[in-house]
């Protein structure tokens, strides 16, 4: 599994939501209006035209912590999983780039890509440092697939139904209601790969060891879909 040594990590939730403006070292208020009110700017520029496939929620108490979630794009491994990230705006943005944490890693066990690492760093190389020339892209393809299902859609979505997700209200509304609107896709894209199930997954730089799960995911997606549909149901 690859680790990033010296990596900017975004502090808890705990550490963010509701810092006081007089808890900011050497800036002052004035400094700080300048911030809050560019960052009010982006996010509203962000607002009025998203890009596809992309959601964001700034916190309610603190505009400078925003979560994100991205769809995984067409045509590529990560397609129509649901991917999460924290990012946080310093007091010095624009000036400084904001600090930005991954946070669809299974609980720091999943590796989804050479610049998404599983401790929540993103590194901004063309390829990250834990990419080999011994890694095909058939065996990273067969890896990212599985594990989009697995945890950027099973996970994602369990999460939200149980409202243990950290993604706030709005977001997870978000990932329910794309996941009844993607399903037929994910079940064919299971279907498809169910020979697999049971067999090792060809080595990768992502994981020390693990088997296709496929039979399992396809039990968990229609059991998903039928919970969230009774969700939706209810609302």
């Amino acid at each position: 599994m690859a680790s990033a040594q010296g990596a900017t990590r975004v502090p808890s939730d705990t550490q963010q939501v509701g810092a006081k403006l007089t808890d900011v070292g050497p800036f002052k208020r004035e400094d700080l209006s300048t911030y809050l009110t560019r960052v009010k700017k982006d996010i509203a520029f962000f607002l009025a035209d998203p890009p596809t496939g992309i959601f964001i929620a700034p916190y309610e108490k603190d505009i400078a912590n925003i979560h994100a979630l991205v769809m995984g794009p067409s045509g590529t491994p990560y397609e129509d999983g649901f991917f999460e990230f924290l990012i946080r705006c310093p007091v010095e943005y624009p000036m400084k780039p904001p600090i930005v944490e991954f946070l669809t890693t299974d609980s720091g066990r999943v590796t989804f890509n050479p610049n998404l690492y599983s401790c929540g760093y993103v590194s901004l190389e063309i390829l990250g440092a834990g990419w080999s020339p011994t890694n095909s892209a058939r065996n990273y393809k067969a890896f990212v697939e599985h594990e989009t299902i697995r945890v950027a859609v099973c996970d994602a979505v369990a999460a939200c139904l149980s409202e243990t997700s950290t993604l706030p209200a709005t977001l997870r509304d978000v990932v329910l209601k794309k996941f009844l609107e993607c399903y037929d896709r994910y079940e064919a894209a299971v279907k498809s790969k169910l020979d697999l199930s049971g067999k090792e997954m060809p080595k990768t730089y992502f994981y020390l060891k693990g088997t296709f799960e496929y039979a399992e995911l396809l039990t968990r997606l229609r059991d998903l879909k039928q919970r969230v549909a009774e969700h939706a149901r209810r609302q």
